[in-house]
């Protein structure tokens, strides 16, 4: 049996123009606890849990305050064996702190060679370090070549701990740093393995069966934007191994839920970044358990990187292609619940919170850029009723985004169904002319062309409209 770990690390950015993460994954091959277990005698250290798992946890929740589960490195141990699954069943997950000098030097030295590596104008000397290895997973699975790899999004560099043979490393000193950390992070996920199963597992550089481990550095070059890979596993997701540690990021990027407080945490807030290491399980353990201790739900968010990759492309077109944009749109009727994965996505549903915060980090970013004169649309939903509602929400919740948008969009028509709600002259009383309201979307199938006249009728009359939008129907589902 394999152990089962992820190590992500974080450190605080050592320049603004990019963010950098490391990660450590050690898979098993089934997710199973070993037939062995009823035989191995329970360590003679061992503590057993205690059934009280609410009252023992040590976390507690006080308004919007939330007090994170923590351990010192040092307490995780036999001794402390009961205190430890208590916090993993219920919380599954634990803060590891008092991390050590030697662990947090061994890590800011893998974070600098990513610096010169990632960074590096030396195309030649990454593109050495590309391997035609591919990595396969415990069910032979062909997931990744190892090496360096660079895409749109990130760049990347990938170990297949198990087989290191056919790697090119960029330097001895990055090899010899990212080995070191890479040890420090199993030793980790085998001690708490260890305390999990009741009984001391050989370390995973020592057992017999093969080694699924993978360990990763990964570049965001923030400063021409990050788009988003359609392929990555950014939404809210638990992983397929047994533990997992991820260094706590100074950036944005890790979401774990707590299912005690049932409230998502950012790591980078509550807790210490570059000092605290996340601990968190997923589903090999959740099954080798029994449930007991269940997989961690976590997510990665990048806000501000969609923020500045829009910004930087209105930005690039004003200096590069000579377009002047007077709008810049987020949204495409982020309320509808249709837009939820796995639909077909034409949009991207978000929640009115995160809509307000999308709002008003693309309205700083555009400003940092010198773009006070592009406004922001927003609101924009599938009917003049849903903007309303959003409007009405963001208002009533004091929520900050509203003040960001400069023009309000509503779409006329719910696919080639015109609107003929009575939702139209509340939603001018929101407005005004300083911020203008466009019916950005309308289309029906009314070939007259009557329809869409006392719809036009209505929206100037009603909702003070400032433009109309049509799309023509072009027949089939096609509108153009």
């Amino acid at each position: 049996m394999t152990t089962s770990t992820t190590t992500t690390l974080a450190e605080p950015l050592m320049s603004t123009n990019y963010s950098l993460r490391a990660s450590y994954y050690c898979l098993n091959a089934t997710g199973e606890v070993p037939e062995t277990t009823a035989t191995n005698p329970t360590h003679p250290k061992a503590q057993k849990p205690s059934k009280t798992t609410e009252k023992a946890s040590e976390v507690q929740v006080t308004g919007n305050a939330v007090q994170v589960p923590r351990l010192k490195l040092s307490e995780l141990n036999w001794k402390n064996r009961s205190r430890f699954l208590e916090m993993m069943e219920c919380h599954s997950f634990v803060v590891l702190t008092d991390l050590g000098e030697s662990l947090e030097r061994v890590h800011d030295q893998v974070l600098q060679d990513f610096d010169t590596f990632f960074t590096s104008d030396d195309d030649d000397w990454k593109n050495e370090c590309i391997s035609k290895q591919i990595y396969r997973n415990e069910n032979k699975t062909p997931m990744w070549y190892c090496g360096y790899e660079h895409t749109s999004v990130r760049d990347c560099f990938r170990v297949a701990c198990g087989d290191m043979s056919r790697l090119v490393w960029p330097s001895p000193e990055f090899k010899d740093h990212w080995l070191s950390l890479q040890r420090r992070m199993e030793k980790i996920c085998d001690r708490a393995l260890s305390l999990t199963v009741g009984y001391e597992i050989a370390p995973s550089h020592a057992r017999s069966d093969e080694n699924f481990s993978v360990c990763y550095g990964l570049h965001y070059p923030n400063i021409q934007g990050s788009g988003q890979s359609e392929t990555e596993n950014v939404f809210e997701h638990v992983d397929p191994s047994l533990y997992v540690v991820e260094p706590v990021p100074s950036v944005e990027g890790l979401d774990v839920y707590d299912p005690h407080s049932k409230q998502w945490l950012k790591a980078e807030k509550v807790c210490v970044p570059g000092k605290e290491i996340v601990l968190f399980c997923g589903k090999a353990l959740a099954r080798a358990t029994e449930g007991r201790i269940p997989g961690t739900l976590h997510r990665a968010s990048y806000k501000k990187h969609f923020a500045l990759y829009l910004a930087t492309v209105v930005n690039e077109a004003k200096e590069n292609w000579g377009i002047n944009f007077a709008y810049a749109s987020l949204f495409n009727e982020a309320n509808s619940k249709a837009w939820k994965f796995p639909e077909p996505q034409e949009a991207c549903h978000f929640s009115i919170a995160t809509q307000s915060d999308m709002l008003t980090l693309l309205r700083k970013q555009l400003d940092m850029l010198g773009l006070q004169d592009v406004l922001i649309s927003g609101a924009e939903q599938k009917n003049p009723g849903e903007s309303l509602f959003t409007l009405t929400t963001v208002i009533a919740d004091v929520l900050p985004g509203v003040d960001s948008i400069g023009k309000f969009n509503a779409h006329g028509s719910d696919s080639l169904t015109p609107y003929t709600g009575m939702e139209r002259d509340k939603f001018e009383v929101l407005t005004s002319k300083k911020r203008p309201t466009w019916d950005f979307q309308y289309a029906d199938e009314d070939t007259t062309g009557l329809t869409m006249a006392e719809n036009i009728v209505r929206d100037i009359n009603e909702m003070k409209l400032a433009a109309f939008v049509c799309r023509q129907w072009g027949g089939g589902d096609h509108a153009i």
